[in-house]
């Protein structure tokens, strides 16, 4: 089905592909079934004497290629706390999965500095790599990782003292719970390089055009996980020999380092030994801090737009909280399954990133333009075809997800959620493209600001209005309404304006191998 409906998709781009193909010209084209799938995988395999490096190979078929290949990797990314969910779900009591609750914000947030240390990195690489600079590339990675590897061991001596005044302080959770989570927390922290690292690597491996690399590796991090979480966690005995350490929620964070481990170390050594991004060379420190502060430049913004999304949760969180826990656990539940309409847009993301940022450092500003036709058309046909499947089936999906004969009004909740929220999904992965373009185009600030006009300057806002409207009125069933269009318009309003700056940025740009020149102060979205 699948693999059905990616056909379906991938006809409407059949003539943009060819106009991105350096093939031939022949007289006459094949037609029909057989010629529409030999081309499908041709493209998606790769021809032989196609360049498939990002500044010259076709850009729709290597941006496909780079998708499906990432796929199992993108999701992996959910993965962990998927399969921690699961085998802590099988603890007596309601302490140890209350404890793996508490641990997500925290590790949600140090998510957000990682994620923009690597989108520093990855971006400063990629503009490098794309410009024929490879002695940068290796210092930019070499000395960008330090960076990375330095921040980390500064949460590992913070982190503890942070997490134990946050859970005295602020959570108000049981104190087994607070006991447990605070025991996970720890561990986290004294290894979080490995998470850092290991996020950071992947980026750049796909950066390197070495995706299938990075998507092996993330896998093969997640299967340690799988298969360690059951040995840290419990204890049973096997023909009377005890096997398994018997942790509990500490095998948890025990099993998880490890496999970060096992998934971080391949990750390192291609880095070092095949792509020979990794030296170990002395540099003079004036180098160190021009090439730390060109990373942070870019990471600092990365980080700012990371921080909205758990910020925005946090609060429209709170904001559904007054709702009830009905509509908590209906609107939670229809959140959570409508990642599985992100998964192929996502894989699609991992490679336009460095794509963008190698064309820039390349001057090739028409394939930028390229990359934003095809990715804004792909994401925006994808996804509001899964929309209208959400639509559709919304009553199957929320009974499925929500199979208890008792929770007849939630299933109902969620079913309405689900036929209201998708409709902004198209327009909520524009506006993610959006900032990679601007990332990767040297605007990063931009890119942050774009964030935070969907969440401070439309969502927050107009979900608070809701809020306000239901405390005056009591009027449930229309405030839910309006709080459920709220956000899928403030997802499509973001992603209008996204769209619309992003194509006024790469249809300015001048002609290719001509660098760009600026004249007194540049506008934030110029």
């Amino acid at each position: 089905m699948f693999i059905l409906f990616f056909a379906i998709v991938f006809s409407f781009f059949s003539g943009f592909m060819a106009s991105n193909q350096q093939t031939p010209d022949v007289s006459r084209k094949k037609t029909g079934p057989a010629a529409f799938f030999r081309r499908l995988f041709g493209l998606i395999r790769g021809r032989k004497g196609d360049n498939e490096t990002y500044t010259r190979g076709p850009i729709a078929g290597t941006m496909l290629r780079t998708a499906l290949v990432m796929l199992p990797g993108t999701l992996t990314i959910s993965g962990y706390n998927l399969v921690d969910a699961y085998f802590v779900g099988q603890l007596d009591g309601d302490a140890p999965m209350a404890a793996i609750g508490l641990t997500a914000p925290l590790v949600m947030i140090c998510g957000c500095f990682f994620h923009g240390l690597s989108a520093g990195v990855m971006t400063t690489t990629a503009q490098s790599l794309g410009g024929k600079r490879r002695w940068r590339a290796e210092q930019l990675v070499s000395t960008g990782l330090l960076l990375i590897t330095l921040v980390s061991l500064s949460f590992a001596i913070i982190g503890p003292l942070v997490t134990r005044a946050v859970y005295r302080n602020v959570m108000h959770a049981s104190p087994e719970a607070t006991r447990l989570a605070t025991s996970y927390m720890d561990i986290w922290f004294w290894a979080c390089v490995t998470s850092a690292l290991g996020m950071s690597g992947n980026n750049l491996l796909v950066t390197a055009n070495d995706s299938k690399m990075a998507s092996a590796t993330m896998v093969l991090g997640l299967a340690s996980n799988a298969f360690l979480d059951p040995v840290y966690m419990f204890q049973k005995e096997i023909c009377g020999i005890p096997v398994g350490f018997g942790l509990g929620v500490v095998g948890a964070a025990w099993a998880t380092v490890t496999a970060q481990v096992i998934g971080t170390t391949p990750v390192l050594a291609i880095l070092w030994k095949k792509h020979h991004l990794v030296r170990f060379r002395a540099i003079r420190f004036a180098k160190l801090t021009s090439l730390w502060k060109r990373i942070i430049s870019f990471a600092i913004p990365a980080c700012l737009g990371s921080l909205m999304l758990p910020i925005g949760q946090f609060i429209m969180t709170w904001i559904t909280s007054h709702f009830g826990d009905v509509v908590i656990g209906a609107i939670t539940a229809a959140q959570r399954v409508q990642v599985i309409a992100f998964f192929f847009p996502m894989s699609l993301g991992v490679s336009l990133m460095p794509m963008i940022g190698q064309n820039y450092g390349a001057r090739l500003y028409s394939r930028i333009n390229g990359c934003r036709r095809f990715a804004m058309r792909f994401a925006f046909i994808y996804l509001m075809s899964m929309s209208v499947i959400f639509f559709l089936f919304a009553p199957q999906i929320a009974g499925k997800f929500l199979s208890d004969p008792d929770k007849v009004e939630m299933r109902a909740v969620m079913t309405f959620a689900l036929r209201i929220l998708p409709w902004g999904f198209a327009f909520l992965e524009v506006h993610r493209f959006s900032g990679f373009f601007f990332t990767g185009c040297g605007r990063p600030l931009a890119a942050a600001m774009l964030n935070v006009m969907r969440i401070l300057g439309f969502l927050v806002p107009l979900s608070l209005l809701v809020l306000l409207f239901f405390r005056l009125t009591g009027n449930e069933d229309t405030a839910l309404t309006l709080l459920l269009s709220t956000q899928m318009g403030s997802d499509v309003l973001a992603g209008t304006i996204a769209l619309i700056l992003a194509r006024r940025l790469t249809r300015r740009f001048p002609a290719d191998g001509i660098s760009e020149t600026f004249t007194g102060k540049r506008r934030l979205f110029d």
